[in-house]
């Protein structure tokens, strides 16, 4: 069900705004009465983590960074939409599980984050999962979405696309990136390879980030794994979800103190970090707030860790 809005009014730059409703779940919008203009802030589920694989002996890549959902913005005369508007709020991915030893293919990749619309006016698409870790090989980050009603690719050994081709990719063995376009701005998830991590994708101008890869094996040692993508908080401060020595447990994203609707605004969500390496890999790092994506989950000689859960989508509509 919609809640009404009870943050700070100015932060947001509405002071004259009559009305505002959050959706955290799907649910039904219903035009006010008096209501001249609308503005709606949309956002995409993120995407899960994917497995860190599992390697009695050898090499082998942790599991790779889920990709941040999509963001739109629309502003429209009241008189243009409907009294009823039916919004669907996307689902956040999965976080990416396996019980056996991944080679590449799609088995333990981070479920894809869920479309989030508003009607027919409106859409921001799900980030692509996190491909599994691999044997020898790296672990592909999902790719990003962007403004529309549409997807992005989860990774394999390669970095997922992103949306239609235009959103940033996951990165492949390097460090995802975002965009400077604000509306193709969301980022990817990290790359891991044999022994080394990569960090999520940063936001930009308002967007959510990319999970980091879990940590992999080089020869038999163990590498900690990578931090999310950096976002700016309340006051211009960069956080991001720490990076962590083998061993240990992803870290958890962040979530902001409160939603803002203008460009170049608070991050809505922080990617998850990854996973450390050791025996029993550990878990990637959950994405915090709305539409970053989940960490990957370290490598393992006895078990893989399960990836980080992408965060659910969001849907803030104002009315003047």
């Amino acid at each position: 069900m919609p809640v009404p809005f009870s943050g700070d009014w100015l932060t947001l730059n509405l002071a004259a705004a009559r009305r505002v409703t959050i959706f955290p779940a799907d649910g039904t919008w219903t035009k006010g009465a008096y209501t001249k203009h609308v503005d709606i802030y949309l956002i995409g589920g993120g995407a899960g983590g994917g497995f860190g694989g599992t390697y009695v002996a050898g090499s082998g890549s942790g599991g790779g960074g889920g990709g941040a959902g999509g963001v739109s913005r629309l502003s429209i005369d009241a008189a243009d939409l409907t009294a009823t508007v039916a919004v669907t709020i996307g689902a956040a991915g999965a976080a990416g599980a396996s019980g056996v030893t991944p080679a590449g293919g799609t088995a333990g990749s981070g479920g894809r984050g869920g479309i989030s619309t508003f009607g027919g006016y409106l859409a921001a698409g799900g980030g692509g999962g996190g491909g599994p870790g691999s044997v020898s090989a790296t672990s592909g980050g999902g790719g990003s979405a962007y403004s529309a009603n549409a997807q992005a690719n989860s990774g394999t050994t390669t970095g997922g696309l992103g949306a239609n081709g235009v959103a940033p990719a996951g990165g492949s063995g390097v460090a995802a990136a975002s965009t400077s376009n604000t509306i193709y701005s969301t980022a990817g998830g990290g790359t891991g390879a044999t022994g080394v991590a990569t960090a999520g994708g940063p936001s930009y101008a308002g967007t959510p980030s990319g999970g980091g890869s879990g940590g992999g094996f080089n020869a038999g040692a163990a590498a900690g794994g990578a931090a999310g993508g950096s976002a700016i908080y309340p006051g211009g401060a960069t956080s991001a979800a720490a990076a962590v020595a083998a061993g240990a447990a992803g870290s958890a994203g962040a979530a902001p103190s409160y939603y803002a609707t203008s460009p170049g605004s608070t991050a809505p969500g922080q990617g998850g970090g990854g996973g450390g390496a050791g025996v029993n890999g550990n878990a990637g790092g959950a994405a915090g707030g709305k539409g970053g994506g989940g960490g990957g989950g370290g490598a393992g000689t006895t078990a893989g860790g399960g990836g980080g859960q992408g965060a659910p989508g969001f849907c803030l509509v104002v009315e003047r």
